[in-house]
């Protein structure tokens, strides 16, 4: 590109407005890098659990517990012994997966296929990996994040390796059938009804729920507000600075319009333009810059979850700036027109 079209690109605004975009672009690749740092803080730092998780123990088991067997195909993620640093786990679907340090976190392929699988945290000791590893146990991965968080010291089970050997039932000393160990289930849906929790070939487990402290369910619904008031406001400037420097640009080629236009040449011409140049230095602004922070992603952040999250994300920042680009050219397009009918007399 020569001088000529450079300065030309300068004078109309053109490189600005490029600039503009990219700055926004970084915006939201920002917003997006929050909330995944957000939604890790909030999980970790609860030790994997939901803050709407159900703790319950089973009244009465007659028989062993097939967790895959759960009459539903709606994610869940199950733990026992929520309250000690060794705990069996269990899911379906998909899961929360926490930062690796090495290594992976289950996969649901790993569960109920006769092996033995830890995953542990970084403040785990070799002596104690060791040991587990003498016992028959493969070591996944090694979880932890950039600082101290609860899952540092947890060591996970998959579930049916815990369970194996356990008794079917449990009984006090004169014989009478107790309530079995404590479960935490992490699940969106409601599969605890009543008092019932429900698996497939219409078996049925009686089940206590255990009340939990309602603080920290109430501090989540307050961050979770937090991070929605930030996002929706994140959005709306977003989408306000695109529309208002989109239209300031726009109006810079107001004269270059009204010539046209008395050359006869149509409105939507020299629009159509316009439009084809702010998409086109939207979307390589946008592009460069959402290449550039996934590939970061990719080659630090092997975390598929987060992933897609940022990339649904970057799509949704970039459909949002397209429309505000839209409503900017159609808000110009009609004040050109206003502009050329009053001076004019045309009537609309």
């Amino acid at each position: 590109m020569n001088q000529a079209a450079m300065t030309k690109l300068r004078k109309n605004g053109t490189l600005s407005i490029g600039a503009l975009f990219g700055l926004f672009s970084l915006l939201m690749m920002a917003l997006s890098a929050f909330q995944i740092k957000q939604d890790e803080l909030n999980m970790v730092t609860r030790g994997l659990y939901d803050p709407r998780a159900v703790a319950f123990t089973f009244e009465d088991l007659g028989q062993a517990i097939d967790w895959k067997e759960i009459d539903t195909d709606r994610p869940f993620t199950v733990f026992t012994n929520p309250d000690e640093p060794i705990r069996g786990f269990y899911y379906q679907r998909e899961t929360y997966i926490p930062p690796m340090i090495s290594g992976r976190f289950f996969k649901e392929n790993d569960f109920y296929r006769g092996q033995k699988y830890i995953v542990v945290g970084q403040a785990i000791d070799q002596q104690t990996i060791d040991n587990w590893q003498q016992q028959g146990y493969r070591l996944l991965g090694i979880m932890g994040a950039s600082y101290a968080s609860a899952i540092d010291h947890l060591i996970l089970v998959n579930l049916d390796a815990m369970e194996q050997g356990k008794p079917a039932a449990y009984y006090n000393e004169d014989g009478e059938p107790v309530a079995s160990e404590i479960y935490v289930i992490n699940s969106h849906d409601k599969l605890i009804v009543g008092d019932e929790l429900h698996f497939n070939h219409h078996t049925v487990f009686r089940v206590n729920t255990i009340a939990r402290e309602d603080v920290g369910v109430f501090r989540f619904l307050e961050f979770s507000l937090f991070q929605i008031i930030i996002s929706v406001l994140s959005h709306v400037l977003i989408f306000s600075l695109t529309l208002l420097f989109s239209f300031y640009w726009l109006e810079k080629q107001r004269t270059e319009c009204i010539i046209l236009w008395h050359l006869g040449i149509q409105l939507r011409k020299p629009y159509s333009r316009y439009a084809l140049t702010l998409f086109g230095l939207l979307s390589i602004s946008y592009g460069l810059i959402g290449i550039l922070t996934l590939s970061w992603m990719l080659i630090f952040n092997h975390n598929l979850q987060t992933i897609i999250f940022h990339t649904n994300n970057m799509l949704i920042g970039y459909l949002l700036m397209l429309l505000a680009i839209s409503a900017s050219i159609s808000l110009g397009s009609w004040r050109v027109k206003k502009t050329i009918y009053r001076r004019e007399g045309v009537k609309q």
